[in-house]
């Protein structure tokens, strides 16, 4: 036997539309996409590369010198027994030389199959921020450095950080 289905009041019904229209007004109906950035420190200035540019970070160890390498090119060093190449970031950025410190890192950047160590003179942080804040580089920045740029913004502790692409440093090296 067939019992017929019991229908909601009607109150509760336009309730329930109540409730779901305020849920779909206080959800944004675009999500800002976000990007991870490794901030880090080179001549007191802060730079970073976007997190999917970075395999890892890595503490100082020593670097094994290459006779013939170009001045961008600072040697190599063994990761986990992969032979890996790291790049002279000062050099390429046309910044004064630091000598090495605790705080002296390897960032292990990627782009498609490459890898190579980038010694950094401080990893600061890792932070997430919307793409959108990320403005176009600031037109007073040096030459070497615009070269390398991909954009900027005051997006760490009120200081302007300049994003830098691993790829554009690696396609430099390459040619």
């Amino acid at each position: 036997m067939c019992t017929p289905e019991k229908k909601p009041p009607k109150t509760r019904l336009i309730m329930d539309a109540v409730r779901n229209k305020a849920v779909e007004e206080s959800s944004p109906d675009i999500l800002e996409e976000t990007v991870e950035l490794v901030i880090f420190t080179m001549a007191r200035r802060y730079f970073a590369f976007q997190g999917r540019e970075v395999r890892e970070i890595l503490p100082f160890s020593p670097i094994t010198e290459v006779p013939g390498c170009p001045r961008t090119i600072r040697g190599i060093i063994n990761v986990r027994g992969d032979i890996e190449s790291v790049i002279n970031l000062h050099t390429l950025l046309e910044l004064d030389e630091v000598p090495v410190s605790p705080a002296t890192r390897f960032i292990l950047g990627r782009s498609g199959e490459l890898l190579s160590g980038i010694q950094v003179e401080h990893v600061a942080d890792v932070i997430s921020v919307e793409k959108a804040k990320i403005k176009p580089a600031i037109s007073t920045l040096s030459p070497a450095i615009r070269n390398y740029a991909h954009g900027g913004e005051e997006l760490y502790k009120g200081r302007y950080v300049i994003v830098l692409s691993v790829e554009q440093l690696f396609k430099t090296l390459l040619n």
